[in-house]
């Protein structure tokens, strides 16, 4: 499931629409048109067998409608799996943007892709059990402007600066978790 743009063109019993042209039916938050054929998503114009379509407009929530396109058929389910996404909205961002880079990769094939933000996620785990071992007013101090208010940096952003901090200037550091209770793996740096 993901969403997408409203310029995306679909097609439907071979005629095309634009997503910015649909809306729900008036008293109603959500428009599901199954069966439909996009085109234009990403960066190529490769048409795609069969998905589904979802025009989501919650006024209370949202300003403009989303537009969602999913291998799902119930236009519920499509809203409530996108809703959850923003649980982890933060980890998409920094494997996108902030410490990963991942939206400059030049990998085409979607196993490639899938190999690469496997990775990454593994990465942001150990950065977020270093972040969670190391979370003190003395660390967070060396690498960030410090207020007893709030907390200036995300987990993850405090995380990847302590790291950057303890290799930059050598400093020994170990840290350990538990895949399982049976498991317990100790990984230590020494520079």
């Amino acid at each position: 499931m993901l969403r997408t743009a409203c310029d995306t063109v679909f097609y439907e019993d071979g005629e095309a629409f634009h997503a910015r042209n649909i809306s729900p039916p008036k008293g109603h938050d959500v428009m599901l048109i199954d069966q439909v054929v996009p085109i234009a998503i990403g960066i190529t114009n490769e048409r795609f067998k069969y998905v589904n379509f979802v025009c989501w407009h919650d006024a209370k929530r949202h300003e403009k409608p989303i537009y969602l396109v999913s291998n799902l058929f119930c236009a519920g389910e499509i809203i409530e799996y996108y809703d959850l996404r923003y649980a982890i909205e933060c980890l998409f961002k920094d494997m996108k943007s902030t410490a990963f880079n991942l939206h400059q990769t030049r990998l085409k094939k979607p196993e490639e892709v899938s190999n690469l933000v496997m990775i990454a996620a593994l990465a942001f785990i150990l950065l977020t059990v270093l972040a969670i071992q190391y979370d003190s007013i003395t660390w967070r101090k060396k690498v960030q402007r410090y207020r007893k208010d709030r907390k200036v940096l995300s987990f993850f952003t405090f995380a990847l600066r302590l790291f950057e901090y303890f290799i930059d200037y050598v400093i020994d550091f170990d840290f350990s978790f538990q895949f399982s209770k049976n498991l317990t793996k100790k990984f230590s740096l020494n520079c």
